[in-house]
């Protein structure tokens, strides 16, 4: 399935990325759970938004939420962080 350049829009764009989100990144990338936990929260709404309107069913957008969380997590060294995060979860 194919997203509208609107829906695309839509799911990027949903909310704004939060001032602390640089240092969230810098602490979770250190380890620390706390720093992890409030980026999720920050960007759990697109990257759930984005996967319900590629896949139409609650249940299944809800998996794939969580495993790109769990994914970006275990990836997370090879971030860039001179790049905002939500493009990258959403990719």
């Amino acid at each position: 399935m194919t997203l509208s350049p609107r829906q695309r829009d839509s799911a990027q764009t949903a909310v704004p990325a939060a001032p602390d989100e640089p240092d969230w990144v810098a602490q979770a990338k250190a380890g620390s759970q706390h720093a992890w936990l409030q980026l999720v929260r920050a960007h759990q709404t697109a990257v759930y938004r984005l996967a319900y309107l590629l896949l139409g069913e609650p249940a299944d957008a809800e998996d794939v939420a969580q495993e790109t969380f769990v994914r970006a997590y275990l990836a997370l060294d090879r971030f860039d962080t001179t790049r905002p995060l939500r493009p990258w979860l959403l990719q």
